[in-house]
């Protein structure tokens, strides 16, 4: 059942002779369930129940901000041991990386990168044509691929000051880094398809001895 059931009845008045016209409503179990949550909405909260639940809302705050605080102190003490680690760490890259230049004195490398354009024509055409004592580097995106060597390599390229793009020709001499980019005419005889000897020349007085005399002249 929903809504109101009326009934009517009349009911004789004793005292005019007259019948009285009697409505009588009933409320049922639908009309209840519709009403009562509306009309308890309404009435004011008990003011114990708001003091728990602000007492509770303070509680979890606090526990929130002494978890942050007792981070903060644990981590307080282990930072200058990180701070060390990397110091120390460092200068044993840079020990490592002085005895790399000692072990590879006189060495050369090719490096070209994955770039779609040019990948194939490095690949194919010039390293081919490299003398087999020329170290070959690929630079696949930001990865270095040359073996267990691979971070030292990464710091001869990162230690370029003049980035004039792949491919780069790297020497070791006297535990320092000769550099040069052939870019421009790496893609000039690519694009349009010149002989590779003029490159293949400038690679080779590159890799010969006085590298580094030949780039500071």
């Amino acid at each position: 059942m929903a809504g109101f059931v009326t009934s009517s009845q009349n009911f004789p008045d004793r005292g005019a002779g007259r019948g009285v016209h009697w409505v009588a409503a009933t409320v049922t179990d639908a009309t209840l369930e519709a009403e009562v949550p509306s009309l308890i909405k309404g009435l004011p909260v008990h003011p114990m129940k708001q003091l728990r639940e602000q007492i509770s809302e303070a509680i979890i705050l606090l526990v929130v901000i002494g978890m942050v605080f007792l981070g903060i102190v644990l981590l307080i003490p282990i930072i200058p041991f990180f701070m060390l680690h990397a110091h120390f760490s460092d200068k044993q890259f840079e020990k490592d990386y002085s005895q790399f230049l000692e072990r590879m004195a006189g060495a050369c490398f090719f490096c070209y990168n994955s770039r779609k354009s040019s990948v194939e024509f490095a690949r194919d055409v010039i390293v081919p044509e490299l003398a087999t004592s020329v170290h070959i580097v690929f630079v696949n995106g930001k990865e270095v691929e040359f073996g267990a060597d691979s971070k030292y390599i990464s710091r001869m390229l990162y230690d370029i000051k003049e980035r004039k793009g792949f491919p780069y020709l790297l020497k070791i001499e006297d535990g320092q880094v000769a550099n040069m980019s052939v870019n421009n005419q790496f893609y000039s005889i690519m694009i349009g398809r010149k002989p590779i000897e003029p490159l293949l020349d400038r690679m080779n007085t590159f890799f010969a001895s006085g590298a580094l005399k030949q780039i500071g002249s």
